[in-house]
């Protein structure tokens, strides 16, 4: 009997552990079917029920307490509700907000197993291949549109990120580029050679592709990561050859698509 509850509390978190890869790789490719993984989540928790012996320690837990507590920004869009005066906006923005409250609501009430180095590492990959595989989909389809039009400006903007609002794109982009310094910084002993080259490739297509969307809130985000990369370098690990490097090969990089790109510097002069 033992046995039997074992294999079943390991299968439903190997459920959890895939259902969330999936949904972290898909958030930059194709966001449609992520509400499907996401009921699919909600049921596999339900049946699971491992809520049922977490929940009466709740209150003694401070790491569940803390996943819990960014459900408060979803009751704050809630309370908001009070003041609406378009109701069937407000109902319907919050059923788009919903994962606010499903997400820290399912994830405080698992097992903290579930969230071991080895796991956050590989959701982390997850997000950075489905940036990698969003900005081939771009490019491509902007390679596409090249060849039937002629028109250089496929490969800006809007036309550019052509299923996802620029804004969203280029902060993804913007944070998965944080996440690579954070990899290269922290574990750069311990990855292969042949993998820091190709972390520092993405690094550089994910810039690429971040000015050549030209949204102002991605340029502003990938500013801010560019700067964090420094100072963490400078001043933390105390490789100021290397802050420089990575301030001189970004500043030389963001000239350059300014000046192969005329498109972006118009954008960012409006």
């Amino acid at each position: 009997m033992v046995m039997k509850m074992e294999n079943r509390k390991y299968y439903h978190r190997k459920i959890f552990y895939f259902l969330s890869l999936a949904i972290v790789f898909l958030i930059p490719v194709y966001g449609r079917i992520i509400p499907a993984l996401i009921a699919l989540m909600v049921l596999n928790w339900l049946i699971e029920g491992e809520y049922i012996h977490t929940i009466p320690g709740f209150f003694h837990n401070k790491k569940r307490w803390q996943l819990l507590s960014f459900s408060i920004l979803f009751l704050l869009y809630l309370l908001g509700m009070i003041y609406s005066r378009n109701v069937s906006f407000g109902l319907f923005d919050l059923q788009i907000k919903l994962s606010l409250l499903i997400f820290p609501l399912v994830l405080s009430t698992q097992s903290l197993d579930d969230f071991d180095i080895p796991s956050r590492k590989d959701w982390l990959l997850s997000f950075l291949a489905g940036c990698m595989t969003g900005c081939l989909i771009l490019l491509i389809h902007a390679f596409g549109r090249y060849i039937r039009t002629g028109e250089p400006g496929a490969f800006y903007y809007t036309h550019l990120s052509w299923y996802m609002h620029s804004s969203y794109m280029s902060m993804y982009l913007s944070f998965a580029t944080a996440v690579i310094g954070f990899f290269l910084i922290e574990f750069k002993e311990k990855i292969k050679r042949s993998f820091r080259i190709i972390l520092y490739a993405t690094a550089i297509l994910f810039l690429i592709v971040i000015i050549l969307i030209s949204s102002k809130a991605g340029l502003i985000s990938l500013s801010l990561v560019i700067i964090s990369w420094v100072m963490v370098l400078a001043f933390e690990k105390k490789q100021k050859i290397a802050a420089v490097a990575v301030l001189v090969v970004s500043a030389f990089l963001i000239a350059g698509c300014i000046k192969l790109f005329p498109f972006v510097s118009g954008r960012i002069e409006t």
